[in-house]
């Protein structure tokens, strides 16, 4: 069987890494290839935020099973869309959110919260039954906008207000900003891009 490649992944490998990073900084690193160490303020080199992101992903790699690395790329998937969750892992944290990646408890690594953009947050305002509380999100101009008022500490201050907002509603990644080279001449979604 062939050994997977590392390139496909590693974008998202990139971004479980700096999530992951957050909470190791300061504890002892144990050498490549060891197990994962039970004991406290000992960390593998994937989980130490102060190795070089190449060396973090050629200790986590070996590590992920095949069925792991899957689960990371594949996710949970989106409600109404065919693809349940799976696991017993749920997208209700964020209700509405794009969908989760599969967890690997084993080490360490959480799932992550996905929700649509690219103007902004995209969730459901209602959690649960209780409709006295409001989630309702902030609809920010368009990359297309944004780009046509040629004011980079705009849109900067703009993807800040994103960032924030996305913190602030539980989701972990803002799917965004999307591209499109907009070829339909009726617009299509050009509305979101």
């Amino acid at each position: 069987m062939k050994k997977p490649e590392i390139k496909p992944l590693l974008p998202l490998i990139i971004i479980m890494i700096i999530f992951i990073s957050v909470s190791w900084t300061g504890r002892q690193v144990i050498k490549s290839g060891d197990a994962i160490s039970d004991q406290p303020g000992i960390i593998a080199v994937f989980q130490d935020s102060s190795s070089p992101v190449e060396n973090r992903i050629r200790d986590l790699m070996p590590k992920l099973t095949l069925e792991e690395k899957a689960g990371l790329v594949a996710g949970t998937g989106m409600r109404g869309f065919g693809a349940a969750p799976a696991n017993g892992q749920s997208t209700l944290k964020v209700p509405g959110a794009a969908g989760t990646t599969m967890p690997v408890t084993r080490l360490g690594i959480p799932s992550i919260i996905l929700a649509d953009g690219p103007a902004g947050l995209r969730i459901n305002p209602f959690r649960g039954t209780d409709s006295s509380i409001t989630y309702y999100c902030t609809a920010f101009p368009v990359a297309t906008l944004l780009a046509s008022t040629w004011d980079t500490t705009l849109v900067k201050r703009t993807g800040k207000a994103m960032g924030n907002e996305v913190h602030e509603y539980g989701a972990d990644i803002l799917l965004a900003p999307a591209q499109n080279i907009h070829r339909n001449p009726l617009g299509g979604r050009n509305f979101e891009y």
